[in-house]
């Protein structure tokens, strides 16, 4: 009898708690007479803020440098583009380089010049520092070309300035030696 009793009571205990489980969480059930909430579609714009307070850095920076110095002329891209390694990015103005280059050119010819008319019966000494100008004026010509520093175009000025009034003084002391020979010929 003890377990009768034993089993009567377990049985209860379930029936009760199966009672109970059903009764709070019966499926509730929906009516058909009551009928869902709906609005028209409309197009708009959505917003929302976010505030925050913090630093904000690029994944990825990198900082440009020309190998010229001077005013930007034009900006290829904008903030947010995508490129890619040999895109152009930033123009310079070439204009005070184009100067420097036909500059270099003229003072090119004119040590030229100069040595051609050096190439008339002069002395050795004279063709050879004249020579030794025209190389060095090349020199200061091809550096231009390719694109010197604002020091080095100074630089080159500099030393062109200083083989061409060599020059001259070579030639006006050629020309001294000649009325020489024109005057002591004459006697």
């Amino acid at each position: 009898m003890k377990k009768f009793v034993k089993i009567a009571v377990v049985v209860a205990v379930v029936a009760a708690a199966a009672i109970y489980g059903y009764s709070r969480f019966k499926a509730t059930k929906v009516s058909a007479q009551e009928t869902p909430t709906t609005a028209p579609v409309q197009r708009g714009s959505l917003s929302a803020t976010v505030a925050a307070a913090g630093n904000i850095t690029a994944h990825q920076a990198v900082d440009l440098s020309f190998g010229q110095s001077g005013t930007v002329k034009a900006i290829n891209v904008a903030v947010g583009d995508r490129v890619k390694a040999g895109d152009v990015l930033a123009e310079l103005d070439t204009a005070d380089l184009e100067l420097s280059l036909r500059s270099a050119g003229v003072n090119l010819k004119n040590a030229q010049n100069a040595l051609a008319e050096t190439r008339n019966p002069n002395t050795e000494q004279d063709i050879s520092d004249a020579q030794a100008s025209v190389t060095s004026a090349q020199a200061a010509y091809d550096k231009v070309a390719a694109g010197a520093s604002t020091s080095e175009l100074a630089s080159a000025q500099a030393a062109l300035t200083s083989a061409q009034a060599a020059y001259n003084a070579a030639v006006t002391s050629a020309n001294a030696s000649d009325s020489d020979l024109v005057s002591a010929a004459a006697t």
